[in-house]
């Protein structure tokens, strides 16, 4: 009785082998199964444990599982499991070693190893393999089911025809290059298994899957369309295409090949997370979270799609900008994407990026940082992540935290050398003071994208701080030249204010709230230049428009405190300055006004209180110096007033009131020594003091100098 066999092998990379070994063996009387198609079926799982011999047919990219292969591994353990006998035929060289990856090969019983030489003809080997098995053979084994779908395999793998020396040697190849290390030599030898047999369909897919590693896509396509019109069904090469054709941002070709794939496999998860992605970039958002929901249906553990459907989902928020409680819900349902993602896989670095984007967005600046670093811990060189850890540091907006968002652009930079990176590093850069660092940035911004506007303008800016007005509003007028840029007008407001222009600064402002009717900061900054020039109602309108906007415009709300202040409307005043203050609670010059409305109203405690913590924020703060010692010199402590003067002086040798206070509290004093320099602070005063100022001050120091005399 003929021994009954079924040939295991992968359909890449041994079909063509596989095709010749079976004739060959059918031909000598073995009962030979060799399933043609791609998914395994019930039936042939019931042959593979009926059926007495299992051949596996294993060459170097088997053995390797490269690519990596399920259904062979799945057919080699129903046969163990059903106690088969099971040959092994090296192929192509292969050799079974401690560094083969089929992990089904492992452990495996009752195994016979056999080599097909690489120059022995397919027949003559058959017929040596077709010896063995018949000694092998177990006089009663039974014989193989007779089924009419398997029948149906049988008759149209007898249909294919025998491989050519060619084409075998064209397969070798294929084995050879997907076990090579080094792309570069590796698309040669594709090439030359194309030449030996130009109808190969996998040597261009896998050709194209090489040119897509090295980025080279206008090269991948043409293989993945000759790929496909050797092998007009085949889902994975429709699907590489249209990533291709979405890399390419062909996204009508990429979302056709997307749709081809899933119509070939209706369970192929990536095809519909890659069509989503592609349904993404076409701004159908909705289309796109079917596809990332559909490709969960399939793969529960599928965390890139939870990732990009998180990703999406944000985007649908940002949409609903006008509906705050339904942004904020799908926002939500995008973080519960992101954790689930993580779930599925902890060390998935891409989901805490976006996680931190997504807290970023819900202003959690600490929670959005703690996962930018995560990502980082586990890809040390994930530069977007650098880059936008170093954007929600940059946000903070305090000295420490810009020099954090400095080195994270510097770590973004050399992975990644981006425009957008130094032009943020730029502006990292000037928080921290480091003007001539931000021009250089700016600079080397200009350099990668000579178009960048806003990396002019904000050069214009930095060299307004450095005094060059005249460069600035150079920058201004370039970055203007581009187009209509609400920052440029902005930006060109504040060098034309510098200059004196303030009719041109007010209108570069109307400019910008013009192209950009929710520019908050527009309204504040207007609203500041129309206070300095007695414009009290229009610059509480800006202020008001400012909040209005941006609720959480703590400078908004402190400079429509000291408008209020200057009508008098001591309540408003109190209410703005502490609002301010709620919103950051690092707001120096907040608590110094603040301190001068209590201290006005007569609670001088309330205003130390306030002082005492301006100063401890920032201790270089000249006007809160001199602040408490006007209240100190109101509650007569003229020891606290007197050295609060001294540094207030120190700090900033022009605060003429300062100078004239101490000399007023140290005549107050009395002590003998206080006569002299309280009259050398008047002296220094007169200079600078109004005129019936003047007349006050010379009689005060006439009086000193009388009792001077005594």
């Amino acid at each position: 009785m003929a021994p009954t066999v079924y040939l295991c092998h992968r359909r890449d990379v041994s079909r063509l082998f596989a095709l010749s070994l079976f004739h060959a063996l059918h031909d000598a009387g073995a009962d030979v199964l060799l399933d043609p198609d791609e998914l395994l079926t019930s039936a042939v799982e019931q042959q593979i444990r009926a059926r007495e011999f299992l051949i596996v047919l294993a060459g170097p990219a088997t053995l390797a599982n490269k690519p990596a292969d399920e259904r062979i591994a799945q057919e080699i353990r129903i046969g163990a499991d059903a106690g088969r006998k099971i040959v092994l035929v090296l192929m192509y060289a292969a050799e079974l070693d401690e560094h083969a990856k089929l992990n089904a090969l492992r452990g495996l019983k009752n195994t016979r190893i056999t080599a097909a030489p690489v120059n022995e003809p397919v027949s003559r080997f058959a017929a040596r393999l077709m010896q063995a098995l018949t000694r092998a053979s177990s006089p009663d084994a039974p014989p193989a089911p007779e089924e009419p779908a398997v029948q149906r395999k049988l008759n149209r793998a007898l249909r294919l025809p025998v491989s050519s020396d060619d084409q075998l040697e064209a397969e070798y190849l294929l084995n050879l290059a997907l076990c090579q290390e080094d792309d570069v030599s590796t698309i040669p030898v594709l090439s030359e298994a194309i030449r030996l047999h130009p109808d190969y369909a996998e040597a261009y897919f896998q050709r194209g899957v090489l040119h897509v590693r090295r980025k080279n896509y206008l090269a991948a396509l043409p293989d993945f369309d000759a790929a496909l019109r050797l092998r007009p069904l085949d889902p994975v090469a429709y699907n590489n295409r249209g990533l291709v054709k979405r890399t390419l941002n062909d996204m009508a070709g990429a979302i056709a090949d997307f749709d081809e794939a899933i119509r070939l496999n209706s369970h192929f998860a990536s095809a519909y997370n890659n069509r989503g992605l592609a349904r993404r970039a076409s701004n159908d958002i909705d289309g796109a979270i079917e596809d990332f929901t559909e490709a969960l249906i399939i793969r529960r553990d599928y965390a890139t799609a939870y990732t990009n459907r998180g990703h999406a989902q944000k985007v649908k928020a940002t949409q609903q900008a006008d509906h705050p409680s339904a942004a904020r819900a799908i926002l939500m349902a995008a973080l519960e994407d992101y954790d689930a993602a993580l779930a599925c896989q902890p060390r998935y670095a891409p989901a805490y990026n976006n996680r931190a984007s997504l807290k970023y967005l819900l202003r959690d600046y600490d929670g959005a940082i703690a996962d930018y670093t995560s990502a980082l811990v586990i890809d040390p060189t994930y530069a977007t992540a650098y880059f936008n850890r170093g954007i929600a540091y940059k946000t903070r907006g305090d000295v420490h935290s810009s020099q954090l968002a400095v080195a994270d652009f510097d770590a973004a930079a050399r992975l990644q050398p981006r425009a957008e990176t130094f032009y943020h590093r730029g502006q990292a850069r000037k928080v921290t003071g480091d003007l001539s660092g931000a021009l250089k940035d700016y600079e080397e911004a200009l350099k990668l994208n000579p178009n960048a506007s806003n990396a002019l303008t904000q050069r214009g800016a930095a060299k307004r701080l450095t005094g060059d007005l005249s460069g600035a509003l150079a920058d201004h007028e370039a970055a203007l030249q581009q187009g209509d840029n609400a920052q440029a007008y902005y930006n060109r407001a504040a060098a034309r204010a510098e200059s004196g222009d303030i009719p041109g600064a007010l209108s570069d402002y109307d400019q910008a709230l013009r192209i950009n009717p929710r520019f908050a900061e527009a309204y504040n900054r207007r609203g500041i230049l129309r206070y300095s020039h007695g414009d009290m109602n229009g610059a509480l309108a800006d202020y008001g428009f400012a909040i209005a906007i941006n609720p959480r415009l703590a400078a908004a709300y402190n400079n429509r405190g000291t408008a209020r202040y200057a009508q008098n409307d001591i309540e408003g005043a109190l209410a703005d300055y502490s609002r301010a203050i709620l919103l950051d609670e690092n707001y120096t010059l907040a608590y110094v006004n603040r301190g001068a409305v209590y201290a006005d109203t007569g609670d001088f405690g309330a205003a130390l209180r306030d002082y005492d913590v301006a100063i401890a924020l920032n201790p270089q703060h000249a006007s809160a110096y001199y602040n408490r010692g006007v209240a100190h010199l109101s509650l007569d402590q003229l020891d606290e007033a007197i050295e609060d003067y001294d540094r207030a002086l120190v700090l900033n040798p022009m605060l003429h009131e300062a100078r004239l206070n101490r000399g007023l509290a140290r005549a107050s004093r009395g002590m003998p020594e206080d006569t002299p320099l309280a009259m050398s602070d008047l002296r220094g005063y007169l200079p600078y003091a109004e005129p019936q100022r003047q007349q006050e001050v010379s009689e005060i120091l006439a009086a000193l100098e009388k009792q001077l005399r005594k």
